[in-house]
């Protein structure tokens, strides 16, 4: 059974075949074939038109098969024949068409949808290539073709076993295959792999360890990773790496501090609030006027002693300030912006520098950017490293991964073929030992070369005197002939069609007005001729046949469809004892 695309609608076709005196299974063999390919335009594919044979040794079948209305599918409204040759002989022919789109998966009994036609008895043009049945009376084996569509003296007889060189193309497609014994090995970083029996697959092995790879979205590759903590190799003192800052690495610090007062010897400028009497130990001192306060003779001369310290005090005081100042810059004093960085100005406020970031030579580049990747694409540059390039490599054959081993396993070129390989590849000549040597000759000079006359080789006298030339051959015994495909001959549409039947057996043309077609030229007895006629555009396009055209009980007329682009088939059998084109099938509505 067939295996069919996916979206194709199929149904299933059964048979039960029964003897009529006893109603015993009839054991029969069936051939299925369409008349056309089909085309799925949403697909795109297209399926070769059926040609199926089903025997039934028990006398029932079930084929399934694509329905003939099917909208996926391309062309509509066709249908099956459907031809049985049973065990006691006798022959069945039936056309077959699924109701309406046939259904998805429906079955359906050829009893109850076939239409019965008589059994086609030769390879007709209405028939799509049908296997023949034997011809008695002569010898050989299979099925022996005396004829193909009426005419003899075209086929030639094969006896015996074909050479290779015999059939076309072969040397050249067998030497162009790979011996299934070749191998693919998975190599470092890899698995799998085989011979070539079978198809294989090499697949990346992923890990931590040497000789896998890492995936890559492997954590460690990952820009959120957390690093192994090592805070303490900065520490100041102890650490491997300590970190030191300076203040001015610290944004604001300086200017924060040059508004600070020292903690020994502070001078306040303003009003100074929140010191209380308390907060100085005097917490006993009332508000009682200078001039109002007694004064004791020590305590006068305790306060003498006391501003001469206090004078001293102040004395020192003035010089430290003095030595603070000196200390401070000034305000005016300016920061500036070097090469690679923006920012600055004077110290009447908090400055900030800032690195320029560019491509150019004042600006410096950002830590993530991607010309300092690892994976970016460096200069081409291969042929710096070439034989005469500027940084050439060279490498040992060890360097080069089982080079070494594979050499040992080689052997040395052989002379003989070192030398064939140094002849200069001529189409069609021959490679032939001259005088212990290697030359190139032409057909003709190894014919003259080696003088061989048909008595040197064993049999070929005889066995050509049992040959028949090919111009007029006669033959004896049963001829048999491989299957032979006939193309349609297109035909120039007009008011009136010729066919010359020296041209072939099957036309075709596309009717674009009515038309009469005329009584071909060029008939023999028993040319079996069949037309294929397509409506326009336009279609209704009516037909008028030649006088030689006559009918039969079974099909009276030929009257084509009128639907735009249909296609008719109209097939016919000349007989010159009655100088009449007897029409043999007409299949309308394609």
């Amino acid at each position: 059974m067939a295996t069919w695309p996916d979206t194709m609608q199929l149904a299933l076709l059964t048979a039960d075949f029964r003897q009529w005196e006893n109603g015993d299974s009839l054991e029969a063999v069936v051939y299925i074939s369409s008349p056309n390919a089909l085309t799925s335009q949403t697909d795109n594919v297209i399926v070769p038109r059926l040609e199926e044979r089903i025997d039934t040794s028990e006398g029932t079948m079930a084929e399934e098969l694509p329905v003939n209305n099917d909208p996926q599918w391309l062309p509509n409204d066709w249908s099956y024949l459907v031809r049985a040759i049973f065990s006691t002989g006798r022959k069945m022919a039936w056309i077959v068409a699924f109701p309406g789109t046939g259904g998805d998966d429906q079955t359906y009994d050829l009893a109850d949808i076939g239409v019965e036609i008589p059994y086609p008895t030769d390879l007709g043009p209405f028939v799509v290539v049908y296997p023949l049945p034997p011809v008695t009376g002569g010898g050989g084996g299979g099925g022996d073709v005396l004829d193909v569509f009426g005419r003899t003296g075209h086929v030639v007889a094969q006896t015996g076993d074909y050479a290779t060189a015999q059939i076309t193309g072969l040397v050249a497609s067998l030497a162009a295959k790979a011996d299934k014994a070749t191998t693919i090995s998975a190599g470092t970083g890899l698995s799998g792999g085989g011979d070539l029996s079978a198809n294989r697959s090499l697949a990346v092995t992923y890990g931590s360890g040497v000789g896998t790879a890492a995936q890559g979205n492997d954590s460690r590759l990952s820009d959120a990773r957390t690093p192994i903590a090592h805070a303490a190799s900065h520490a100041s003192g102890g650490g491997s790496d300590p970190v030191t800052l300076a203040e001015s690495q610290i944004t604001g610090l300086v200017a924060d501090l040059a508004a600070k007062a020292p903690t020994a010897n502070p001078t306040f400028t303003g009003t100074v609030s929140g010191i209380t009497k308390g907060a100085v130990g005097l917490g006993s001192v009332d508000n009682t006027s200078d001039t109002g306060k007694p004064v004791s003779t020590a305590q006068g001369a305790a306060d003498s002693a006391v501003l001469s310290s206090a004078q001293a005090y102040t004395d020192a005081l003035g010089s430290a300030v003095a030595g603070t100042l000196s200390g401070k810059a000034d305000k005016a004093t300016t920061v500036s912006a070097g090469t690679g960085l923006t920012g600055g100005g004077d110290l009447s406020a908090n400055r900030t520098l800032t690195v320029a970031y560019g491509t150019s030579g004042t600006t410096a580049a950002v830590g993530n950017d991607a010309r300092l990747s690892d994976a970016r694409t460096p200069i081409a540059h291969a042929a710096s490293h070439a034989t005469a390039g500027g940084d050439a490599v060279t490498l040992t054959q060890a360097q080069i991964t089982g080079l070494v081993a594979a050499l040992a396993g080689l052997q040395p070129l052989d002379p003989d073929l070192t030398a064939i390989a140094g002849q200069t590849a001529t189409t069609n000549n021959f490679l032939v030992g001259v005088a212990s040597a290697w030359a190139s000759r032409t057909p003709a000079q190894a014919k003259a070369a080696l003088a061989i006359a048909e008595a040197d080789v064993t049999n070929l006298v005889s066995d050509l005197a049992l040959k028949s030339p090919i111009a007029s051959p006669t033959f004896t015994g049963i001829v048999t002939a491989p299957r032979i495909r006939k193309p349609y001959l297109a035909l120039t549409p007009g008011a009136t069609v010729a066919t010359d039947s020296n041209l072939g057996e099957r036309f075709e043309f596309t009717a674009g007005q009515n038309f009469t077609l005329s009584n071909p030229t060029n008939l023999s007895d028993g040319d079996m001729l069949l037309w294929k006629i397509t409506q326009d555009g336009t279609g209704s396009r009516i037909m008028t046949l030649g006088s030689l055209f006559s009918f039969g009980s079974l099909i009276t007329a030929a009257v084509l469809s009128t639907g735009i682009n249909k296609i008719d088939y109209l097939g016919a059998i000349y007989e010159s004892a009655v100088t009449k084109l007897h029409v043999i099938s007409f299949a309308p509505g394609y």
